[in-house]
Parts: structure tokens; C-alpha cells; sequence
């Protein structure tokens, strides 16, 4: 049995090289045992916006951004998964909220 550190680091490694599928089936899995990191929240959401899992990458990067608000990086990506998503008003808030960092 592989270590929820071990999935993750597996995720991430996944993830690196382009394996995306796999990637978010192991996030996904390590969120069941680590409810409280949120960074596998940002790791997930960026997996699934570049998945073009749009609605799914917004629920995740918003999670994120409760817990750190000022991750300029998570405020870029949920912008662009917010037009992707044609929710218009609210990417461009977010990427201007990005801008000001």
C-alpha cells in the first residue's frame, strides 16, 4: 500500500510528464486522505483546466484561492478557466486581481 505522499509525489511526477489522466485520478485520491493540504486542490485544478475540464478546474482553483488568495499564479489560472468557461465578467476580475500582485 503506497503512502498518500508517495501518490502525490506520483501525481506530481505523473502530471509533469503530460500524463494527465493519471494525474488527476491520483490528486483525486490523495484529497480522500489529505482533505486539509490545499495545495492538491491547486494541483488538481491546473490539471483539469489543462484538461479543458473547465467547471471542474474552477471548483478546485476556488477552493484554493479561499485557502491562499494570494497565489498570483492560482488567480492567472482561474481566470483563464473562468473565459474558457464563458464566465467573462468573472475571469477578467481575476486576472486583474492577479495584475495587482
Amino acid at each position: 500500500m503506497h503512502s498518500s505522499k508517495n501518490i502525490l509525489e506520483e501525481a506530481i511526477k505523473e502530471h509533469k510528464i503530460g500524463n494527465l489522466q493519471k494525474a488527476e485520478i491520483l490528486y483525486r485520491e490523495t484529497i480522500l486522505t489529505q482533505p486539509n493540504n490545499s495545495d492538491i486542490y491547486y494541483l488538481l485544478g491546473t490539471n483539469l483546466v489543462q484538461q479543458k475540464k473547465y467547471t471542474d478546474g474552477i471548483f478546485f482553483l476556488e477552493k484554493y484561492h479561499q485557502h491562499k488568495p494570494d497565489h498570483v499564479e492560482n488567480l492567472n489560472t482561474l481566470g483563464i478557466a473562468l473565459l474558457k468557461n464563458n464566465q467573462y465578467e468573472k475571469g477578467v476580475l481575476k486576472l486583474k486581481e492577479a495584475l495587482k500582485m
